[in-house]
């Protein structure tokens, strides 16, 4: 039954139990309708021209739910599907980037991603370059596109952030920095078309271009249109299952500044990220699992240690506390912020080392999420030094003068396998962490507090 026919069939089926509702309690009592949808005026859930009924919020899910399962034209075999539907639809609602819903599949596979262990083409993928984020649905898309919104934003981008070593992608020739451009032939959704399409057309009003020119130029970005997709569902086919192929098209800066369009045929397949990993001083530390313990084998007895924290997009945050337990004296090492919370949280390390060695960290745009945190959290610890690149979110806290702080996520599983992550607040480092003058007497220390390299720090 094709999506017409489903919602002809439903209307129809919909408008007949409105009579029959009507005509006597037998027949609903015969359709299984519960009690508290029996007494209530359930014909306010539907369109009207009266904008003087009202129904409360609270009874509106579970009303609505009911109606469904009563006169859908398909049966609804269980609640999860309805509640996973709602909850994709208020997290998109959020529009905000850190606040993501997965489906079974992709919460499965970003879970495993946590861990180090990835599926599809072995990339992460995340939204740059932009500030609000994309449509999530066909549905959004023509809203947006309605509303004029498309032409006064800067979408964001679907772009590699990170590639296990060995995986698929790696192996195919793809890097850090490459946007999507297009997967399997369809045009992957992002304003860069679209704006260009606007900027023409202010030219034509202006005579600047013949309307030849223009006309060309929409049914060119019509093209791309009518056979698209959406960044989030071009995100996930690339993220989940370990078979089959995709075919990518890639936009990538040139060695002169401009964008260059290459072709590539991935295989899926699984792959890792390295694991935790001691190299005389050098210790790659991923932020998973018990590493915290390793840490501190790895660090006792020496007087400086280089901590590796690239490639280290995701991570634990829990995880993260406890290798801070393991870096730092006692002290405050920030706060988690929120506009709803009276109170900050403070990131307090309570037992601490009390003689930790000296750090030197090595970061790149790769570095995210619990391990950018580490790294700002040390960043202004005397005894640690942040060199390389800038870290995913520094660039955007530089340019918005320190406005913007890490978010700190949570993340959610559904009964149906589905879950999403929401950001339930923001990481704020600490200018001097409250351990740094004892730490400093202990030492002997007079080196300025939250030096970092040029390259490295904010």
């Amino acid at each position: 039954m094709n999506a017409g026919t489903k919602s002809l069939t439903a209307a129809l089926l919909l408008s007949g139990g409105f009579v029959a509702v009507l005509t006597g309690l037998k027949v609903r009592e015969a359709q299984d309708l519960r009690q508290t949808l029996k007494d209530q005026h359930w014909s306010t859930l539907l369109a009207s021209r009266s904008d003087k009924r009202e129904i409360a919020e609270s009874d509106y899910f579970r009303s609505v739910t009911e109606i469904l399962k009563a006169y859908y034209v398909e049966d609804i075999e269980s609640d999860a599907k309805l509640l996973s539907g709602a909850v994709r639809g208020m997290i998109a609602g959020l529009r905000d980037v850190d606040s993501r819903f997965f489906s079974k599949e992709e919460f499965a596979a970003f879970k495993k991603m946590r861990q180090g262990m990835y599926e599809g083409i072995g990339v992460y993928l995340d939204f740059e370059g932009g500030s609000v984020l994309p449509p999530q649905s066909e549905e959004e898309e023509a809203e947006a596109e309605e509303e004029g919104d498309l032409a006064k934003v800067q979408l964001p981008r679907l772009t590699v952030v990170a590639l296990t070593p060995n995986g698929p992608a790696a192996k195919a020739g793809i890097q850090e920095g490459d946007v999507i451009n297009s997967l399997d032939d369809h045009w992957v959704y992002n304003s860069q078309e679209l704006l260009k399409f606007t900027e023409m057309r202010r030219q034509w009003q202006a005579k600047k271009l013949t309307f030849e020119e223009l006309n060309k130029e929409r049914l060119r970005v019509r093209t791309l249109l009518d056979k698209s997709v959406m960044p989030v569902r071009a995100r996930e086919r690339l993220t989940v299952g370990a078979s089959g192929s995709v075919k990518l098209r890639i936009e990538r800066k040139a060695s002169n500044g401009k964008p260059q369009m290459l072709n590539f045929t991935v295989e899926k397949g699984p792959s890792e990220m390295p694991g935790f990993l001691v190299k005389g001083n050098e210790v790659r530390l991923p932020l998973y699992g018990k590493v915290d313990e390793a840490l501190k084998t790895a660090i006792q007895g020496k007087s400086e240690v280089t901590i590796d924290l690239r490639n280290n997009v995701l991570g634990d945050h829990d995880t993260m506390r406890r290798c801070l337990e393991v870096l730092v004296p006692p002290g405050k090492y920030g706060e988690i912020v929120s506009e709803r919370a009276r109170a900050a949280l403070p990131l307090e390390v309570k037992k601490g080392n009390a003689s930790p060695p000296k750090l030197k960290l090595i970061v790149d745009a790769s570095t995210r999420d619990a391990a950018e945190q580490l790294a700002t959290a040390l960043s202004a610890f005397t005894k640690a030094k942040v060199t390389g690149g800038m870290m995913g979110r520094q660039a955007q806290r530089v340019a918005s003068g320190g406005k913007i702080d890490l978010a700190v996520t949570e993340l959610v599983q559904l009964p149906d396998g589905s879950g999403y992550s929401l950001a339930i607040g923001g990481y704020r480092a600490s200018n001097t962490p409250s351990g740094q003058k004892a730490a400093e007497k202990k030492a002997g220390s007079k080196a300025p507090v939250g030096k970092t390299t040029q390259k490295g720090g904010e």
